[in-house]
Parts: C-alpha cells; structure tokens; sequence
C-alpha cells in the first residue's frame, strides 16, 4: 500500500491499522514541516508486524511490549517498523515521535557509529520526539510527575549526564529492552529538551537544531547559540528535576503543556 512517500508492509489482517497508518502519517509530516518551518517530503517504509512475537524475531531480542516501535533506518529512505497490535489511543502519539527522528535526521546531517551510538547527542532527538508526541498524550501532568519520580527514586544507582547521552538508551549497559537506565535518559531527556524551548522558544531551539553540523563539536554549538555551556545547562536541569514537588509538576506542567494544541 503506497500513499505519495510513504508506503506500508502488512499482513492482509491487518488492512484497517494499515490505512489509519497512512492517512494520519501525512497529517504527522504536514505538521513536523510546519514545526521546523521546512518543505520535506521524506520517504517513509513503514513495516507492520503481525505480533509481538513475529518483530521479536526479527530483531533477534525481547521486547518489553506490544506498543514498541523503532526506526533502525534513517535516510533517504527510512524504516519505521511497528507491530500491529498498537493501540487505536497510541497510534498518532508513536507515528510523530517516529516521524521526528526521520526529521531530525535528513535536517541535522546526523549518521549512526557501529550501530550502537551517533555523532549528535541523543538527548537533543529523544527529547524533542518525546516534547512532540506530548500533543497526543492524556494526562501529561501525571505523566511529569511519574518521569520525575522515576528520576529521583533512581539517582543513587544512576543518573545520565548530557555529556555522555550519545549512546541508545536501550543499550545503557543493560540487557533488557528499555531497562532502567534507558527509561531515565529517556525521562531525563525530555526534561532538557522542554526547558530549553521554554527559556529560549520554539523558534531558537528549531534554528539551533537545523543548524547543527555532525562535524562540529555540539558543546561549542551549544555555546555559541545559547550562550551557555552544556555542562551548566546539565547541571541546572538535574538540580531542577531533583529537587522536584508536587508545585513544581504543576507548575511545570501549566508553563510547557497546558495550552499545546
């Protein structure tokens, strides 16, 4: 099934998850190119599965569930590979965080070293894929609250750091898909991600994102741009998270969330 760009792989069974499929990634594109003020029109092969078993298979290792969805190519043609047991209520908020590492990479020139980590950090991508599908969760200031909880009942053991957050998560020196570790950079990233939209706008962090080179030292950049090092940028968003209360969600949650359409 082939819609302009984007086409799709399926099990005759699964023709109705298919076309929702479609029908909602042009909506998603439309949007990322509004967002990043571009005029892209990527090509996207997406691979339904028919199980949890049959993906499992494919990428020879366990997933944590049926919901997992991944991008292992990014490009001029890019794989987005997803089971079909995803939910109706998931499905636009995992087809954007996708389609934003599709975005991230055609814009920022980024590339994959020995398939374990790349040259941009990972925190600056995974952070905004997740400040993005945010548009299509319920309940985000739970959400908050739940991530930060999970940051502050985990620090002892680990906390991630900017400054090394170009690894996978799910490949933080632990065996399980999405382990602990992976779960608090995830977490952890999204944090960076949504304060520094909320202290220098939309519109800056956008210009610094499609002005990033692979070749140049992202601390520099980061620098040069915000007039900040990274380092200090880390630091002040760990204190915020660690120090974390009940105010602090809610008013997290009213300055970054509560008025996003």
């Amino acid at each position: 099934m082939v819609s302009e760009t984007v086409s799709i792989f399926y099990h005759p069974n699964n023709k109705q998850i298919a076309e929702d499929i479609l029908k909602n990634e042009r909506k998603h594109i439309m949007f990322l190119n509004q967002f990043y003020k571009v005029n892209l029109s990527p090509e996207i092969i997406f691979f339904l599965y028919p199980s949890k078993e049959s993906m499992e298979e494919a990428f020879k290792r366990p997933l944590p569930h049926a919901q997992c969805c991944f991008v292992p190519i990014k490009g001029d043609v890019s794989l987005v590979t997803l089971t079909a047991l995803i939910s109706s209520k998931s499905l636009n908020q995992i087809m954007i965080h996708e389609t934003s590492h599709i975005f991230f990479h055609i814009l920022t020139g980024n590339y994959e070293v020995d398939n374990i980590s790349q040259v941009m950090p990972l925190w600056l991508e995974e952070g905004l894929a997740l400040y993005l599908d945010s548009r299509y969760r319920e309940d985000m200031q739970k959400i908050i609250a739940n991530r930060l909880k999970m940051l502050n009942e985990n620090n002892t053991d680990y906390f991630p750091d900017l400054m090394d957050l170009y690894t996978y998560f799910n490949r933080l020196d632990e065996h399980q898909e999405f382990g602990p570790k992976g779960q608090m950079a995830y977490a952890y990233s999204f944090f960076c991600v949504t304060r520094l939209i909320y202290s220098y706008g939309i519109d800056n962090v956008v210009t610094f994102i499609k002005a990033l080179d692979p070749e140049k030292n992202i601390n520099e950049m980061f620098f040069s741009f915000f007039k900040l090092p990274l380092s200090h940028f880390n630091e002040t968003i760990k204190k915020l998270v660690l120090n974390a209360d009940e105010r602090m969600v809610e008013n997290f949650y009213k300055e970054n969330f509560k008025n996003v359409d």
